[in-house]
């Protein structure tokens, strides 16, 4: 399992709110990457939101962020 040093700042309850909050980072992300490979018109408007919303998370959890890469195939 992971390191505790990371969350140790936090309560369990905020441990539990990170985890939520990560979690639902990643499966927006995984779905944008499906948009992404099916080319779906709807990108030039999520993409942008999801950046906004990975700074806002990174300005919640100090120390932490999340990084977008796109490729020709791919949104990481």
């Amino acid at each position: 399992m992971v390191n505790g040093d990371l969350l140790a700042e936090l309560s369990p309850a905020g441990v539990s709110q990170f985890r939520k909050d990560f979690h639902q980072m990643m499966k927006v992300g995984m779905e944008i990457d499906r948009y992404y490979v099916m080319a779906e018109k709807d990108l030039d408007i999520l993409i942008p939101k999801y950046e906004k919303l990975a700074e806002k998370f990174g300005k919640k959890y100090k120390g932490l962020r999340i990084a977008t890469k796109k490729t020709l195939d791919s949104f990481k």
